[in-house]
């Protein structure tokens, strides 16, 4: 068999060695180099460091060819991503995965995999249940208990926030703010400091938000909406699959910290909406270069469409030039144009001046058209 151990601690080498030494071909894979040093010298399998949630370090490991997968890191979270993608995106037969904390087993029994919960004996189990062939999943009864808990999403939302970053700290004043009901879940002390600081203390609710009786007792059942923007990617994938499929929470909102996992988050774990702020930021940097004085106002339809300010500069095409005879691109329509402090209202005589301010409606391939319009005329 071609077999891949993800997680090469106590547990993940000996589990690698067993198969090794009874003939398989095994291939371990780990995010640290020095975690190998834990092989035994006469191990000749494959070793192959890398982030275990990117999509290149599981081509390089070889799992389209996999005939089984173990997953044995310390974290439970990334345990489950990494299983749950190898079964659903990469049809691999046999999938078991460590469980490392007894309080998520529950969690991953959620999502269909065949369990090893006690480190002490776990890598001699799962060594006989790769031998076994697949297993027929045992779903968790949370699970249909949460399928009659179905609720419509309604104007005064409650929404559940994971983790006490800056985005979801943020968040959570915004929708208060709003007069939405929220709660934001946060167990690390070096930052609740900083959020009783910033928001209400009603909105607070201290626990580890990976705790299935945290999530319990802050409101999951009832809330419209799950935020997952904790630290870990692993985290926010599996709280958001959790939310949908054991508290049937009808919309889950999941952040991305490392762009190279932005290929896990849709609905293989249930993310409704990504929220890739490395991209975005990178997205309206590279917008803003390109666009040159023009200024994005407001962003319509999820950033299809924009309200822009551009200035008209001297030498600009569009100086002195009528709006009916510009050749505006087909989505931008200009909506006002502000001159020395007053608005006037376009119509297609309406003739440009230098020193005017246009404001424009217009989708990301208008706007670039819009802006060399504005711009001056290179010599």
């Amino acid at each position: 068999m071609n077999i891949i151990v993800v997680g090469c601690g106590r547990v993940g080498s000996a589990l690698a060695y067993q198969l090794y030494k009874k003939g398989h071909q095994v291939t371990v894979v780990d995010q640290a180099a020095s975690a190998f040093d834990n092989l035994p010298a006469d191990f000749h399998g494959r070793m192959e460091e890398g982030d275990v949630l990117s999509r290149d370090v599981l081509h390089r490991a070889g799992i389209e060819q996999a005939d089984a997968l173990a997953t044995v890191t310390n974290s439970d979270s990334v345990n489950a991503v990494v299983a749950h993608v190898a079964r659903t995106v990469y049809q691999v037969p046999n999938v078991v995965v460590r469980n490392y904390d007894p309080r998520w087993q529950p969690l991953h029994e959620a999502f269909g995999l065949q369990v090893v919960s006690s480190a002490s004996w776990g890598a001699q189990r799962m060594e006989e249940l790769l031998n076994l062939g697949p297993v027929k999943s045992q779903v968790s009864s949370l699970r249909s208990q949460a399928t009659c808990d179905l609720r419509p999403v309604t104007c005064d939302l409650f929404v559940l926030i994971a983790g006490g970053e800056p985005t979801g700290v943020q968040l959570a004043a915004f929708l208060a703010a709003q007069n939405h009901r929220v709660r934001l879940v946060e167990f690390r002390r070096e930052g609740l400091s900083r959020i009783h600081r910033e928001l209400a203390t009603e909105v607070i609710y201290e626990g580890n938000m990976t705790d299935p009786q945290t999530l319990e007792q802050a409101g999951i059942r009832q809330a419209h909406v799950l935020v997952a923007c904790t630290p870990s990617d692993a985290d926010n994938l599996v709280l958001c699959f959790l939310a949908h499929t054991l508290y049937a929470v009808p919309r889950t909102i999941g952040r991305i910290n490392n762009p190279r996992h932005a290929w896990l988050f849709d609905q293989k774990f249930q993310v409704d909406v990504a929220l890739n702020e490395a991209s975005i930021l990178a997205r309206l940097i590279e917008e803003e270069m390109s666009l040159g004085d023009m200024m994005t106002l407001l962003k319509l339809q999820r950033g299809q469409y924009s309200l822009v300010e551009v200035m008209v500069r001297a030498g600009a095409r569009a100086a002195g030039v009528a709006i009916k005879d510009m050749a505006l691109p087909e989505q931008c329509v200009i909506a006002a144009v502000i001159r020395q402090g007053e608005m006037v209202v376009p119509r297609g005589a309406t003739t440009l001046e230098v020193g005017d301010e246009v404001l424009a409606m217009t989708d990301s391939q208008g706007a670039e058209q819009l802006a060399a319009l504005f711009a001056p005329e290179k010599n």
